[in-house]
């Protein structure tokens, strides 16, 4: 994963928003290469989460980013990759093969790009990606290894190619542990920590992530959980201070009368 971000927990946002242009150079190694081709560019931009009050929350782009779009027009679909142009705006270019460019299109998006767990088949706009991680490393005090296990999904419907508006959601669960140093004195750090849920609960594990609602299913039998957290350079905690374990879970729920 190459999206470097500190995430909120699940579906907080952020904005993508598109304008498009023609294409006229299309390149050799192009599965479309030798079709009428139009350019859309995605507009990626941080916006407030909804659903907590989190500090410190930021959205950042790196070099080698992409995402996987379908767009369907009355049941006729394309899956195109869309590869990141500019990080510091957010930018996302993808090249679609058109028919009208005034037509109206369904938009489904997932981050990252996947191309074999992507599906346009007119029947299952569905993905099958890995949400949370049984063994995640944390790097001192950043929440950033969190980005690995959070697919983004988003849609919108009944848009125009110039006026496309995206609301991606987070998929994961974000786990917030602060631990104070209450013994009076400094202690050396922390090295590893482990999260464990009632056996029946996933916390992490694949899932089919359905791209028309956002909605997802644990796919398969294969699931953990517990969370194997190891932290390093968290540096010495002092007395009285708090040091912040984060972790990215699976959705989860936790029956009344159980404790994870």
């Amino acid at each position: 994963m190459r999206h470097t971000r500190i995430l909120a927990i699940i579906y907080a946002s952020i904005l993508a928003t598109a304008c498009s242009d023609p294409v006229n150079d299309t390149p050799a190694d192009n599965p479309q290469s030798g079709t009428d081709l139009h350019t859309v560019t995605l507009r990626a931009t941080h916006d407030t989460p909804t659903r907590t009050d989190f500090d410190g929350t930021s959205t950042s782009w790196v070099d080698g980013d992409a995402m996987s779009v379908i767009l369907d027009r009355n049941g006729e679909q394309q899956a195109v990759k869309f590869t990141l142009t500019d990080a510091a705006e957010g930018a996302f270019e993808g090249s679609i093969k058109t028919v009208d460019l005034d037509a109206e299109y369904d938009i489904y998006a997932v981050y990252p790009y996947n191309e074999q767990k992507t599906t346009a088949d007119n029947k299952n706009d569905k993905a099958l990606f890995d949400i949370g991680s049984a063994r995640q490393t944390q790097q001192g005090a950043s929440a950033s290894h969190v980005a690995a296990y959070d697919p983004l999904t988003g849609s919108v419907k009944a848009v125009s190619l110039d006026n496309i508006s995206l609301r991606m959601h987070h998929t994961a669960t974000l786990i917030r542990l602060g631990l104070h140093n209450a013994t009076g004195s400094t202690i050396s750090g922390i090295t590893s920590a482990t999260i464990t849920a009632p056996t029946t609960t996933a916390l992490a594990a694949s899932h089919t992530i359905d791209l028309t609602d956002g909605s997802v299913e644990v796919a398969g039998e294969q699931m953990s959980n517990t969370i194997e957290l190891t932290v390093k350079e968290s540096g010495e905690i002092a007395p009285d201070a708090t040091f912040t374990l984060w972790a990215a879970a699976a959705p989860f729920e936790i029956a009344d009368g159980q404790t994870p």
